[in-house]
């Protein structure tokens, strides 16, 4: 229950995101989001217990937080470029990368459940562009790499695939609640050089920093509601679940900012959706 309201407000957090960045400057849209979060989080870090940490710890810290700000701006920047439907569904790539890489670097062979769940992520995104089909067999895949959403998106799921690893070796040199919280609340300290010589000239007016106040509530939930999943259950099973926000970020997209072709799209990013889940769980 907790990992699928993480997975709703996370999609929700993005709706409102891409309402408010119509008319905000992207980096100090992505800061606030993320500064909304930290007050929940320092409140729960009063009532648990912090482990032992080490070194390895504070390198986790470093070597993730830097990729983890170069992933928000490649975000927000796909949600502002390009429809939800069409962007957010990539994220599924990240444990192919993950495979690819331990491919490549360790020499780890593909599994069966691996395979298929390549086959599900590579069949799903030519099933959201097939409206191209029309245009020829290859059309649909070469309509990705025409979105400029699409390509940001799986640079952020590529750049998952490393972050993926500091937290898990953050976690196990701490604990997945102690890490969770530490993490997303030093996370906007780090982005702030970004943000703050953009603040004066962002032209943030009442209306903007509503949506944006509502988008970081909704964002500091999801935070909330991840790291307690997190200390709850399997890892893998959460995020799994977790990337149930693909398929309400679609319907969002959708239905609220008519982004058109929800059967393609809906379906498309179920498959991905599964495909990850297959890798993740299985693979």
């Amino acid at each position: 229950m907790l990992t699928l309201i993480c997975a709703f407000s996370l999609a929700t957090s993005d709706a409102f995101m891409k309402k408010a960045l119509r008319s905000t400057d992207e980096f100090v849209a992505a800061w606030i989001r993320l500064l909304v979060c930290v007050p929940p989080l320092l409140v729960m870090l009063l009532f648990i217990k912090a482990p032992p940490v080490d070194r390895n710890f504070y390198l986790a810290l470093a070597a993730g937080l830097p990729l983890e700000v170069l992933s928000v701006v490649l975000y927000i920047r796909a949600l502002r470029v390009s429809h939800m439907s069409l962007s957010l569904p990539f994220l599924a790539f990240t444990p192919v990368f993950l495979i690819g890489i331990g491919f490549v670097l360790l020499g780890e062979r593909l599994t069966p459940a691996g395979i298929a769940g390549i086959v599900l992520i590579a069949v799903g995104g030519y099933v959201l562009n097939l409206g191209h089909f029309k245009y020829g067999v290859l059309e649909p895949f070469r309509a990705v790499f025409r979105e400029h959403g699409s390509v940001l998106m799986l640079a952020v799921a590529f750049i998952y695939a490393f972050t993926a690893s500091f937290i898990k070796l953050g976690i196990n040199h701490s604990s997945p609640l102690f890490y969770g919280i530490v993490y997303f609340s030093v996370l906007p300290v780090v982005y702030a050089p970004l943000a703050l010589p953009r603040l004066r000239r962002s032209r943030l007016d009442a209306g903007s920093l509503k949506l944006l106040l509502v988008a970081g509530l909704f964002m500091a939930l999801m935070a909330v509601t991840h790291v307690l999943a997190v200390s709850l259950t399997e890892v893998a099973y959460m995020v799994a679940v977790k990337r149930t926000s693909l398929l309400i970020s679609v319907l969002y997209g959708c239905l609220l900012f008519k982004e058109g072709r929800l059967a393609e799209r809906g379906v498309g990013t179920l498959l991905m959706l599964v495909g990850f889940a297959v890798i993740v769980v299985l693979g």
